[in-house]
């Protein structure tokens, strides 16, 4: 069977060059094995590139205990967290050090999605207003329970049903 965590492997030293050559954009990588973060940055990357951010995802609060504690301690200066496809609860607040810039939460999509609760979305919301932390409501995946009512919600109407929610909070520090 094919290695899936190596497929990145040959190519990713001209995607480290690229990302120093072409410090005027930004770059935008989401992953959620944090355990090889730190053996695939480049040799040059001391404190990090300040135009480049790699997020985290967590979809539940195992993954969050599993993964956050050992993201926090890598040497990244824009850290995004992912709660996408969110799954259950999570209490971020221990993890939204200031370094975490932003928290996006979505549900999840397709025939055989898993639902996600409005209430979880709020409880996230709510720990990222307390840490001063941007939240974004992405979208709200194909199964989404609000108010103790299911919904069945359409792939093509799950971000604009998000955005009607109008719950996105952008931190003091991005004004």
């Amino acid at each position: 069977m094919k290695n899936l965590f190596n497929e990145a492997d040959p190519w990713r030293e001209e995607a480290w060059a690229m990302m120093r050559t072409r410090s005027d954009l930004n770059f935008f990588m989401i992953t959620k094995r944090v355990e090889r973060i730190a053996a695939c940055l480049p040799a040059d990357w001391g404190s990090a590139y300040d135009h480049v951010t790699i997020g985290c995802t967590v979809e539940s609060q195992a993954q969050a205990e599993k993964r956050l504690p050992l993201y926090n301690l890598l040497p990244l200066r824009c850290k995004t967290l992912i709660c996408e496809p969110l799954l259950s609860p999570i209490d971020l607040a221990p993890y939204l050090t200031g370094e975490v810039e932003m928290v996006v939460v979505g549900g999840e999509s397709g025939e055989e999605a898993r639902s996600c609760h409005f209430d979880w979305v709020m409880e996230i919301r709510a720990a990222c207003i307390a840490c001063d932390v941007s939240f974004v409501f992405k979208q709200t995946g194909a199964n989404f329970v609000k108010g103790g009512k299911h919904y069945r919600i359409p792939r093509k109407l799950q971000q604009s049903q998000a955005r009607k929610a109008a719950i996105d909070y952008r931190a003091d520090s991005e004004l």
